[in-house]
């Protein structure tokens, strides 16, 4: 396993790869079982995520932020009906952690996301069995564990578009801000629910898709700011 293929699997999914890229990680993943073991738990993670629509281009940023601007700020957590228990089963932690992890692999945290903290013995999280542990304890460490790397991305992300604002126009600094502020009411409210209803995996994935919505709302609008400094 490698940093430099782990790293390009998220835009793989994506179709984001160039033919050499692609044809090098193809050759990568023919003799890496833990990279290939990775990019099924990956895809698993994308088909058990409602709304799921990958990665902006990094190219044409502007066009980026304002389409995204334009999207639907948050996923109620009413939307649609739940899905029925077809296929793979994931349990809410499991799935959350999961789901945490993608984001932070697709938002440029790589693989740091996936693995254990430093002097932890356990295998990397994304090639852990899905199928829920007999102890509910290793379920909840790699919850707390992919909140608190999600945490510190969004206040990286947040401390970059604070210093970076005036490079952007004022309406849209306020229609990012009042999307942030939606989505983060979306996901409070996902959480209350959850509380209520613990079992319920089709809450935690509306928190995932929210959580991966102001994640990408945030690098968007950084990577704007980039691109006019």
């Amino acid at each position: 396993m490698s940093d430099e293929f782990t790293n390009l699997l998220s835009p793989y999914l994506d179709g984001e790869l160039d033919d050499l890229a692609r044809g090098r990680l193809e050759a990568h993943l023919d003799g890496c079982l833990v990279c290939r073991t990775a990019l099924t738990e990956l895809r698993a993670i994308v088909a058990a995520a409602p709304h799921y629509e990958g990665r902006e281009p990094s190219r044409d940023l502007w066009a980026a932020i304002d389409a995204r601007l334009g999207e639907p700020d948050v996923v109620p957590i009413g939307q649609g009906a739940a899905p029925g228990r077809t296929g793979r089963q994931y349990s809410m932690p499991a799935l959350l952690a999961a789901s945490l992890a993608a984001l932070l692999v697709g938002a440029g945290g790589a693989w740091v996301a996936l693995r254990p903290a430093a002097g932890d013995a356990a295998a990397p999280m994304a090639v852990q069995p899905a199928e829920p542990p007999v102890s509910g304890a290793p379920e909840v460490k790699n919850v707390a564990l992919a909140e608190a790397r999600y945490d510190a991305a969004i206040r990286d992300l947040e401390l970059l578009l604070q210093a970076g604002r005036t490079r952007l126009d004022t309406l849209t600094v306020r229609t990012v801000e009042e999307s942030l502020r939606k989505i983060d009411a979306a996901i409070s409210e996902a959480r209350t629910a959850v509380q209520r209803d613990p079992s319920n995996a089709y809450l935690s994935r509306q928190i995932a898709a929210n959580m991966r919505r102001k994640l990408n709302l945030l690098r968007t609008a950084t990577n704007a700011i980039s691109a006019r400094t």
